[in-house]
């Protein structure tokens, strides 16, 4: 009734896991709390973290990574508060020590973040072994030279119509605006997003109005 163990695999049986469910949850704040006490004892208060720095490191590194990006919003608010008076010689101590305590943030910032993408790595990887997907990690790890954004080299013309090559730096430039501008703008006659329309002024396009409510039907197309 107990347990069936085999290669590291523990098997239960309903009865067996439900009393393994209310032993793991039931006590374990008071549990943790008398073994901290303890190795407060025997190691000495000096040598041991307090609780609440141990359960900080419990927390996912997500929320850990807004916890500091809150106090390195703070530091910035308080160096441009020094910034802004005349820095006489006191300011300017504080100032300096402001400044190398938002260093320090910094630097949590960089390795929180490197932490999480170290751990998106291991599972990304972990999962594509599961499923036996080896080619995926492949792709990850050794990814294509992608070219990046180059001039055009034709004007953009109707179907069938007769290409127009551009011959210097001008032209050039003037046909890769026109090519980008027909890809960002909508379709001749078609709009995108029937629910999304443009508001404009005098000067321009000035907010957008979503109407998620509204139907689509010819005239929205």
């Amino acid at each position: 009734m107990a347990i069936d163990a085999s290669r590291w695999r523990k098997t239960f049986d309903k009865i067996s896991e439900n009393h393994t469910f209310v032993l793991e949850t039931q006590g374990r704040e008071e549990c943790e709390t008398d073994i901290h006490n303890i190795k407060r004892k025997i190691f000495g208060s000096n040598f041991v973290k307090s609780k609440a720095e141990e359960q900080i490191k419990k927390i996912p590194l997500c929320s850990r990574l807004s916890l500091i990006i809150t106090q390195w919003d703070k530091c910035i608010n308080e160096l441009l508060e020094y910034e802004s008076t005349n820095p006489k010689d006191q300011q300017a101590k504080l100032c300096f020590k402001k400044y190398k305590k938002a260093m320090q943030v910094l630097k949590k910032i960089i390795h929180y973040v490197r932490k999480i993408r170290s751990e998106e790595w291991q599972n990304t990887k972990n999962y594509y072994i599961r499923i036996g997907k080896y080619g995926n990690i492949a792709r990850i790890t050794n990814p294509k030279i992608r070219s990046g954004p180059v001039a055009s080299n034709t004007y953009p013309t109707k179907p069938g119509g007769m290409v127009k090559k551009p011959t210097n730096d001008e032209e050039r430039r003037e046909a890769s605006i026109l090519t980008h501008t027909v890809w960002m703008n909508n379709p001749l006659g078609v709009k995108n997003c029937h629910f999304i329309d443009i508001l404009e002024d005098e000067v321009g396009p000035q907010g957008v109005s979503i109407q998620p409510n509204k139907q689509f039907d010819s005239d929205a197309q």
